[in-house]
């Protein structure tokens, strides 16, 4: 929710390479979860 806030309001403020380092840390888990999840129903 604070990474939206960031991205709606300050998008001419983002640091690409920031965003990127989110996305490589973040999104695995992110994906798992949602495997798991599809994978239960």
């Amino acid at each position: 929710m604070g990474f939206r806030d960031v991205i709606a309001h300050q998008y001419f403020d983002l640091d690409s390479e920031q965003i990127l380092l989110i996305c490589e840390q973040s999104l695995p888990a992110l994906m798992a979860a949602v495997r798991a999840l599809r994978q239960s129903q």
